[in-house]
């Protein structure tokens, strides 16, 4: 049993049996302020609850798969593992995701965070769940036992960064998108998820490295829905450092440019045969032997902000499978025909991945 600190446990009718607890005990079972509810497996993850007032969010931290070793040695004082990372709302809603790799270590993630997006939260509410998320990560931090300075870092990050409410260019794009608002009240809310604006921030930093030369860039993106608020932010780090982190640097955004209805931001998926499993291929950090990498996950997002869903495929009849291409020239790209393949068959239609894309 992982958990150090058992708030309440059940008993099951006359046999006495003890339940399992709560992952996400209600808040008239949790103390104020931070709840360290699994803190014993550093192999597997932490889970912990941060009560302020009448409300509560939830923390989860999952550890996966070693990344490649040209990221640990160019970042040595980051996490060695993927994290995945995330905050829950009182009302079970995701609101804050950080995905390490193609997948969620916890497979039922995806589905979860897409329910949220057809689930949206009074604008009010979710600014209040940044806030005090922003709160619950630095509190976190502070307790955090020894072998968990993985998640420390992981929660020092986000505490390090403004709630989209208070942040300036959050503020601004908030606005012009409410302009652009239809006045169709029907239109407005249309879908059983209402309508929804994505966007998607690209960063990325040099890579492969070695005395003065630098042969790639390492890419990150940086996902946001909006309702009526900045309602759900994923950050995919794409295998590396996450967007925002040290020595990422911002580049451009990308944006849905319209309202949608129930959009997909999904995790990707290595052993899926449709289009909407994004990357099939293993991952390799300099894409050998026709593998993908990191600016083919940053494309392949910036593609289903872009769209609204998977968008930005093509059907690949020579190489009988779906391949992302992503042309593209001028600010920001290379000036060449760049491809993003994510199922490559030869090294031609991976030509200069190895560069970040530009945002579509």
């Amino acid at each position: 049993m992982r958990n150090i600190q058992i708030l309440a446990v059940a008993f099951l009718g006359a046999i006495g049996c003890a339940s399992e607890p709560n992952p996400r005990p209600p808040i008239d079972e949790l103390n104020a302020g931070i709840n360290m509810l699994d803190v014993s497996d550093p192999t597997w993850g932490a889970t912990a609850a941060y009560v302020k007032g009448d409300h509560v969010v939830y923390m989860e931290l999952r550890v996966g798969a070693l990344k490649p070793e040209a990221y640990r040695a160019e970042a040595p004082d980051e996490p060695t593992n993927e994290m995945d990372f995330r905050f829950v709302d009182e009302m079970g809603g995701t609101f804050y995701v950080q995905r390490g790799g193609d997948e969620y270590i916890e497979p039922t993630w995806a589905a979860e965070i897409n329910t949220s997006l057809a689930n949206p939260r009074p604008a009010a509410d979710r600014d209040r769940d940044f806030l005090i998320a922003r709160e619950a990560a630095a509190a976190f931090s502070a307790v955090a036992p020894k072998g968990f300075e993985a998640f420390r870092f992981s929660a020092d990050k986000f505490a390090e960064r403004l709630p989209p409410s208070q942040d300036p260019e959050m503020i601004a794009r908030a606005a012009n998108i409410e302009a652009s608002r239809p006045t169709d009240s029907e239109y407005a809310t249309w879908g059983a998820g209402g309508s929804w604006w994505l966007e998607g921030d690209l960063y990325d930093k040099k890579t492969g490295c070695y005395l003065w030369t630098c042969w790639g860039r390492h890419s990150s993106v940086a996902m946001f829905a909006y309702s009526t608020s900045w309602s759900l932010v994923i950050t995919g780090c794409n295998h590396g450092s996450c967007a925002g982190w040290s020595g990422m640097t911002y580049r451009c955004y990308s944006t849905s440019g319209r309202w949608v209805s129930n959009p997909t931001l999904s995790g990707e998926g290595n052993t899926g045969t449709s289009v909407g499993n994004g990357c099939l291929t293993p991952y390799d950090w300099d894409s050998g032997g026709y593998d993908h990498l990191c600016n083919d996950d940053s494309a392949y997002e910036l593609w289903q902000v872009k769209n609204g869903n998977s968008g930005g495929w093509t059907y690949n009849t020579a190489g009988n499978g779906w391949t992302f291409v992503y042309t593209g020239s001028g600010t920001g790209g290379d000036g060449s025909w760049v491809h993003y393949a994510c199922n490559c068959q030869n090294n031609s239609s991976c030509n200069n991945d190895w560069s970040r894309p530009i945002c579509p």
